[in-house]
C-alpha cells in the first residue's frame, strides 16, 4: 500500500515571521502569564516591537503590552524567553480553566503582533490559553487497601484532587481523511456527556490534529496523551533516537499550551512486553522512555507537564500488575486468566488506565457490514460475523462470559442485545468497585478509570462504547450514571453451604446451594461539598403470584450526610427474603430485586439511582414488565419520553427504528434503563451547537423576529425554556451546548433587528447566584414545588413566589362533556379515576400519587368519577386561585414590585386529557379560569386565615387540625390589589357565617364591619389583620369555632353599592366542612339575542357553584359565562350574564353536591 502525508501541506514565504509563542501558565501564589517567543527569518532587520495582548474570547482586552525590539542577537532564528510577565491577573477578571463538573472552562486568546517601522504587521500569532496548574500526585498512602499499601496516582489541578474517568481514545476512522471536525466534536461531546472528564490517547495511534485539543479546552476534558510507541520493541540506534527526538520535541511544543493536558506518557505495553511478560530479553527503547522523552518535556514545558514512563508502569521487579503502584491494565477479564466479570473489584489497582469487555455494536451497525448476505451468514458464528470481530479468540471467549450470565441464544439480533448488556453490566461492575475505591485524602486506592475503548476506527465486534457510526451501547450510558458527581451502588454477596470458587454475587442451584444474601449499600462523591441525600430502599419479588407482587420487603428512607469528593459505605444488611412457595428452590432473596435512590431531602429529585438484580441472568424469570411508554414530540426536533412500569424491567433501552446517515445527532440523556414499579424515568433532549445547527437557528431567529417585530403586543424574546435549569440547577447535563444560541446568537438577532429594542431575557427561568434558576430574588422563576417536586401543599404557595413567576400550575381533569367523548362506550369497569383508559388521557406524571396527596389532604375521596373530577377541578380553582392572589400582593409599590407578574401553566389543551390547562381541548373553561378572572380585575380582594395550632407543627397555617395538633383560634388578614392607575374609594364590607345547622348558628353573624377605605393607586395593601370571629360553641364543638366560620369581604361603590370585588374565605381544609344545604334560588332570563342572565342566591354558603350547558355540542364552546364557579353568601345574590347559550339547558355543581343537577327553569 503506498502511504504519504494525509494532512494539509502549506508553503508560506515570508521574511520574517513568528514561528511560536509559548504561554507559560503560573496559577500561585496568584494568576500570571509569562511568554517565550521564537521568530526566524531575518527579525533583527525587520523587526522594530513586539505587541502581547490578552483578551477574552468576546474580544474584550485584559492587558497588554508593547515590547520593544532592540540589539538583540543576530539569526534567521532567534528565540526570546519570558519576554513578558503578567501577574496578579485574577484582579482583572482572570478565572481558572477548570475540568467539567469543577467549574467553568475559562479560555483567553494571546495575541502576539510584530511590528516593523512604522508599526506595519509583519505577522500575527495568537495562542487560545486557560490558566491552571496541573500534578500527578503520587505520594504515601495513610494505610493499606486489599492490595496493601503503596503510593496514590492522582490528578490534581488547580490544587483538587480529582477522580478520573474516562476514555481510551484510538484514530476515529482507520482512513484518517475522513475523521471531520464534526465527527471530533461529537465524540468529545459525548464523551463529555457521558461524564467522562478525561480521555487517553492511545500510544497506537496518532499525534490527533489541533482540532482535537481545542476541542478538550473547550469541554473541560483532561487528556492523556501517549508518546506514539505501544505494544513493540523498538530500536534504539543513533539515527532513530535523533527522528524520535525531533518528533517528540515538535509535538510538545505545539500541544504544550493546552489546559487540558494533563499527562505525557512514554509509551504503552512496552515495557509490559519485556519486562513481565518477557516477549524479549531487553528493552533498547527505554533510552526514549526513560531518558529521550523525560528530558525533552522538561525542556519544553514549565510549569512542567506530568510525565510518566509508560502505561502501564510501576511495581517492584518491573511487575506491572502491582496493584499498589503506578498504573494498571487489567485484562485477566476476558483475555488473560479469563476470570468472571464478577471479580473485576479484586483486581484494580491505584489506577486503571485500560480494561474491557467487547460487545457487538447496534443492529443497524450490524445490518450495514451484512448488507444483503445470505441467510445462512446471520448468526453469531458465522465466517461474515467472525470478519467483524476485532477480538481475539471471541467465540470461547464470548461462550465463556455469556453462559456464564445469559440464556444462550440462536437469534442473532438476541444474541447482540445480550452482550450489550453484558458490557454493561461488566465495565459498570469495574467502574462502581473501583470508584468506592476513591476513599478519602490520603487513601485514594483508585484515583482514576479509563475504559477500553471510547470509540470504533471500522464497523466491528469490539470494546468499543461508541460505535463506528457513533451509536452509543448501553455501557456508555451505565458509565455515565457512575461518572456523575453523586452516584450509588449495591453490591449482593450470596453465601453458599460450602467453599467455593463461583462469583460471590451468584445463587446457585446445583451442587452449591445459595443459603442467603447480604447487600451493602455504597455511595461516591466528586462533589467538592458534602451532600444531604434521603437513602430510599425498595424490594420487589419477581415471582408472579399475587403475594408476590404485592411484597414490599421493608422498605427504607434515611436521611444521610455523604461527605464531600470520597466513597463510603451506608449499609451492610441481609437481604430481605419473601416468603417461600412452591416454586421455592433454596434462597427466596433469590427473586428479590433492590432498588436504592438518593433523593433530594426537600424537593424529591432523584440524585442517584441504583438497582440490583439476581444474578446470574440466565436463572431469572423476568416478568412482564407492564411497559407505560410516552413520548412528547417538540417542535424544535427535541421530545421527551416517559418510561413507567407494573413490573421491575433490566436493561430498557431506546434507539431510533431506521437508521439514516446523521441518526447519529439523535442524543438520550439517559439509556440502558433499570426500572421499578413507583420510579418513573424520563430521557429528555437537549439542543446541541454544532455550526450547522447554530446556522439553520439563526435564519429561524431572524425570520421569525422579523416577522413579529412590528406588532406592539410583542412584549419580551425568551431565549429558551428551562434549558439552563436542565443543565445549571438540575444536572442533566454537565454542559449546555446551546448557550451560545441563548446568550449570542439571540440577543444579537434581536439587538440588530429591532429598533427600539424588544426586550430580550435569556431564559425562562433565569437568574440567581450561581445559576440557581429557583432563586427567588431575581429573573423569574417556575414554580413546581407544588404538585412536583417537594410535592408541598398548595397552600404554601405564598412562600414560593418571585420577582416574576412564569410558570406553575396544578392538573384537574376537564369537564365531564370532554370525559365522556374519550369515554366513549367503554365498559362499565373503566369508569373510575385509577382506571387504565383513564390514565392514557392523563398528561401529568405519577398523577396517582400525587392527585392522592393533594385531595386527601384537602377533600374527601370519592369512588364516583364525575365527583372525583369535579373535586379536582375546584382543588385546582383553589390552588391557583391562592397562588395568584399572595402573589399579586407582592406588587407593593414603587420599588416594592416584589412579583412582577405571574403566568399560569397552562391556558389551553392540544388533546382530550386531564392537565394542567384552565380551558380543556374542547374550549371549555375550568373553574380555575373564572377564579383567575376574578384576581386579576384591576380591582381584587383577598383573605388570608391563619390557624394558630397548640404546637409547633409543618401544618399548612390555613388547615385547621383535629387530631395530633389541636387548633387554639385563627387570624383573618384582609388585603386589596389595585392596578387601576388612580386611587379607589369603597366601602369595605364584612360578613359572617356559620356553617353549623342549628337555629343559632343559622342566625349567627359574628360582627359585621362596615368601613369606608381610600384604595392606593397600582399597587396592594393589607387593610386589616384581626381575630377570627368565634360563635358559641354547642356539643359539636372540637376545639375552637372558628373552624365552622365562613367570612366574606365585599369592596362595595359607596354611592351605587356596586359590588367592586368579592372574596368569601372557608374554612381549610375542606374535607372537615360539613357543607349545609344552601337553599339554591336559581333564575335564568332568555333573551332573543341567545343572551340570558342567570340569578344566584342562597340561604347558606355555598362553595364552587358551577355551571354549564347540559347537553355538550360541537359549539357548546361559544357559550360565554360573564362569571362562574362562585362562593355564594345569604343577602348577597351575585348575577351571571351568559352569551350564547341560545336553547340550550343549564346544569350546575357545587362543592358537596357535585353531581350535575339540571336546572328548572320557570
Amino acid at each position: 500500500m503506498t502511504c504519504g502525508p494525509y494532512r494539509p501541506i502549506t508553503l508560506r514565504t515570508y521574511p520574517t515571521r513568528i514561528q511560536d509563542v509559548y504561554p507559560k501558565i503560573y496559577t500561585e501564589p496568584f494568576i500570571a502569564l509569562k511568554v517565550d517567543v521564537e521568530l526566524s527569518g531575518k527579525p533583527q532587520r525587520d523587526v522594530c516591537a513586539l505587541v502581547f495582548t490578552l483578551k477574552t474570547l468576546a474580544g474584550e482586552t485584559i492587558e497588554s503590552e508593547r515590547w520593544a525590539y532592540g540589539n538583540l542577537e543576530q539569526g534567521k532564528h532567534v528565540k526570546l524567553d519570558n519576554v513578558i510577565f503578567w501577574d496578579q491577573l485574577q484582579d482583572k477578571g482572570v478565572e481558572l480553566w477548570w475540568p467539567f463538573n469543577y467549574g467553568r472552562q475559562s479560555l483567553y486568546d494571546l495575541e502576539v503582533s510584530a511590528l516593523g517601522k512604522d508599526d506595519e504587521v509583519i505577522d500575527i500569532f495568537t495562542r487560545r490559553i486557560g490558566f491552571r496548574s496541573v500534578a500527578l500526585i503520587e505520594e504515601r498512602l495513610s494505610e493499606p487497601d486489599q492490595y496493601g499499601l503503596g503510593t496514590s496516582f492522582v490528578f490534581e489541578v488547580n490544587r483538587v484532587k480529582m477522580f478520573v474517568g474516562g476514555s481510551n481514545w484510538i484514530p476515529a476512522d482507520n482512513f484518517f481523511t475522513r475523521i471531520t471536525n464534526e465527527k471530533y466534536r461529537h465524540l468529545l461531546e459525548l464523551a463529555r456527556e457521558g461524564n467522562q472528564n478525561m480521555v487517553r490517547i492511545w500510544g497506537g495511534g496518532i499525534y490527533e490534529p489541533d482540532i482535537f485539543f481545542d476541542l478538550c479546552d473547550e469541554l473541560g476534558i483532561l487528556v492523556w496523551q501517549d508518546f506514539q510507541f505501544a505494544c513493540g520493541v523498538y530500536p534504539a540506534h543513533e539515527e532513530f533516537i535523533e527522528n524520535v527526538t525531533v518528533e517528540a520535541e515538535q509535538n510538545v511544543k505545539r500541544l504544550r499550551h493546552h489546559p487540558s493536558l494533563a499527562l505525557l506518557c512514554g509509551n504503552n505495553e512496552d515495557y509490559q512486553q519485556i519486562l513481565q511478560w518477557k516477549e524479549r530479553p531487553e528493552l533498547p527503547a527505554r533510552k526514549l522512555y526513560e531518558e529521550v522523552f523525560p528530558q525533552t518535556v522538561a525542556k519544553l514545558t514549565d510549569p512542567p507537564i506530568p510525565y510518566h514512563r509508560g502505561s502501564p508502569y510501576g511495581g517492584k521487579g518491573w511487575d506491572t500488575t502491582d496493584q499498589t503502584v503506578g498504573d494498571v491494565h487489567v485484562w485477566d477479564i476476558w483475555g488473560g486468566k479469563e476470570l468472571p466479570y464478577q471479580q473485576y473489584d479484586k483486581l484494580g489497582g491505584r489506577f486503571v488506565s485500560e480494561f474491557g469487555i467487547p460487545s457487538f455494536p447496534s443492529m443497524h451497525t450490524i445490518r450495514h457490514w451484512m448488507g444483503d448476505a445470505e441467510k445462512g451468514q446471520w448468526y453469531a458464528q458465522s465466517p461474515l460475523i467472525a470478519q467483524h470481530v476485532r477480538a481475539g479468540s471471541f467465540d470461547r471467549r464470548f461462550a465463556i462470559v455469556m453462559n456464564e450470565n445469559f440464556r444462550v441464544a440462536e437469534d442473532l439480533e438476541t444474541h447482540a442485545f445480550r452482550t450489550q448488556v453484558m458490557q454493561a453490566e461488566g465495565v459498570g461492575f469495574a467502574y462502581r468497585s473501583w470508584k468506592q475505591g476513591w476513599a478519602g485524602e490520603r487513601k485514594e486506592y483508585t484515583g482514576g478509570v479509563l475504559v477500553w475503548q471510547l470509540n470504533d476506527c471500522w464497523p466491528v465486534v469490539s470494546w468499543a462504547i461508541i460505535d463506528y457510526f457513533m451509536r452509543p451501547k448501553p455501557a456508555y450510558y451505565t458509565i455515565a450514571r457512575v461518572l456523575k458527581p453523586l452516584s450509588l451502588h449495591i453490591t449482593r454477596k450470596v453465601a453458599k453451604n460450602r467453599n467455593h470458587d463461583r462469583p460471590e454475587q451468584f445463587y446457585e442451584f446445583g451442587a452449591f446451594q445459595s443459603t442467603g444474601a447480604t447487600l451493602i449499600i455504597c455511595a461516591a462523591s466528586t462533589s467538592l461539598s458534602e451532600t444531604q441525600a434521603l437513602v430510599s430502599l425498595r424490594y420487589y419479588d419477581l415471582r408472579s403470584t399475587s403475594a408476590a407482587v404485592a411484597w414490599q420487603g421493608e422498605p427504607k428512607d434515611t436521611l444521610e450526610t455523604l461527605p464531600a469528593n470520597k466513597a463510603v459505605d451506608l449499609y451492610n444488611f441481609k437481604c430481605p427474603e419473601p416468603p417461600a412457595d412452591e416454586s421455592t428452590i433454596n434462597n427466596t432473596s433469590a427473586t428479590v430485586v433492590a432498588c436504592a435512590r438518593l433523593l433530594h431531602p426537600e424537593t424529591g429529585e432523584v440524585l442517584a439511582r441504583y438497582v440490583d438484580w439476581p444474578e446470574p441472568y440466565k436463572y431469572v424469570q423476568f416478568p412482564d414488565p407492564g411497559l407505560l411508554v410516552s413520548l412528547e414530540r417538540h417542535a424544535d426536533g427535541s421530545a421527551v419520553l416517559g418510561v413507567e412500569v407494573d413490573r421491575p424491567v433490566k436493561g430498557l433501552f431506546f434507539s431510533v427504528q431506521e437508521p439514516d446517515e446523521r441518526d447519529w445527532e439523535v442524543i438520550w440523556s439517559d439509556n440502558n434503563l433499570d426500572v421499578v414499579p413507583e420510579d418513573p424515568q424520563f430521557a429528555c433532549g437537549v439542543y446541541p451547537a454544532h455550526e450547522e445547527f447554530i446556522e439553520n437557528v439563526t435564519v429561524e431567529a431572524e425570520q421569525n423576529v422579523k416577522r413579529l417585530r412590528h406588532h406592539p403586543s410583542l412584549a419580551l424574546l425568551c431565549g429558551n425554556n428551562e434549558d439552563y435549569q436542565q443543565i445549571l440547577q438540575w444536572k442533566e447535563r454537565p454542559e449546555l451546548p446551546a448557550r451560545k444560541l441563548y446568550e449570542e446568537v439571540f440577543p444579537q438577532t434581536v439587538a440588530k433587528l429591532t429598533d427600539p429594542p424588544i426586550p430580550y431575557h435569556r431564559g425562562s427561568p433565569y437568574g440567581g447566584k450561581g445559576w440557581d434558576t429557583t432563586d427567588q430574588t431575581v429573573g423569574d422563576v417556575h414554580v413546581w414545588d407544588i404538585w412536583g417536586g417537594k410535592e408541598l401543599p398548595y397552600q404554601q404557595y405564598d412562600k414560593l413566589g418571585g420577582r416574576f413567576v412564569s410558570e406553575f400550575g396544578i392538573p384537574s381533569f376537564p369537564s365531564t362533556h370532554t370525559i365522556r367523548h374519550w369515554m366513549g362506550d367503554a365498559e362499565k369497569g373503566q369508569w373510575y379515576a385509577q382506571s387504565p383508559l383513564i390514565a392514557q388521557h392523563v398528561r401529568a406524571g405519577s398523577f396517582d400519587r400525587r392527585f392522592a396527596i393533594v385531595m386527601n389532604e384537602n377533600f374527601r375521596v370519592a369512588e364516583d368519577l364525575e365527583t372525583h373530577a369535579f373535586r379536582t377541578q375546584v382543588m385546582q380553582a383553589e390552588g391557583v386561585g391562592f397562588a395568584y392572589r399572595s402573589w399579586k400582593q407582592g406588587w407593593a409599590g414603587e420599588r416594592k414590585e416584589y412579583t412582577g407578574g405571574v403566568l399560569v401553566w397552562q391556558l389551553n389543551d392540544c388533546w382530550p386529557v386531564v392537565s394542567w390547562a384552565i380551558i380543556d381541548y374542547f374550549m371549555r373553561p375550568k373553574p380555575a379560569y373564572y377564579t383567575i378572572a376574578r384576581v386579576l380585575k384591576p380591582l381584587s380582594l383577598h383573605i388570608t386565615r391563619k390557624v394558630a395550632k397548640n404546637r409547633n407543627h409543618d401544618r399548612p397555617e390555613q388547615f385547621y387540625e383535629f387530631g395530633a395538633f389541636q387548633s387554639t383560634r385563627a387570624t383573618l388578614i384582609i388585603c386589596t390589589a389595585s392596578t387601576s392607575l388612580s386611587q379607589t374609594q369603597a366601602l369595605v364590607s364584612l360578613r359572617y357565617y356559620d356553617l353549623r345547622s342549628t337555629s343559632a348558628a343559622v342566625a349567627w353573624r359574628g360582627e359585621p364591619k362596615d368601613t369606608l377605605e381610600t384604595l392606593p393607586a397600582n399597587k396592594a395593601v393589607d387593610l386589616y389583620n384581626f381575630k377570627c370571629p368565634e360563635p358559641p360553641a354547642d356539643e359539636s364543638t372540637i376545639n375552637n369555632t372558628s373552624a365552622t366560620v365562613v367570612a366574606c369581604a365585599r369592596l362595595l361603590h359607596p354611592e351605587t353599592g356596586e359590588v367592586l370585588a368579592r372574596y368569601v374565605d372557608w374554612p381549610e381544609p375542606y374535607k372537615y366542612v360539613q357543607f349545609p344545604d344552601p337553599g339554591l334560588l336559581v333564575s335564568l332570563e332568555r333573551h332573543a339575542d341567545g343572551s340570558a342572565v342567570l340569578g344566584v342566591e342562597v340561604d347558606r354558603p355555598v362553595k364552587g357553584l358551577f355551571f354549564s350547558v347540559q347537553e355538550s355540542d360541537e359549539r357548546d364552546w361559544e357559550v360565554i359565562w360573564s362569571d362562574n364557579n362562585l362562593d355564594v353568601v345569604p343577602e348577597d345574590p351575585q348575577v351571571i350574564v351568559i352569551k350564547k347559550l341560545r336553547d340550550r339547558k343549564v346544569q350546575y355543581a357545587y362543592l358537596g353536591g357535585e353531581t350535575a343537577k339540571a336546572l328548572i327553569e320557570n
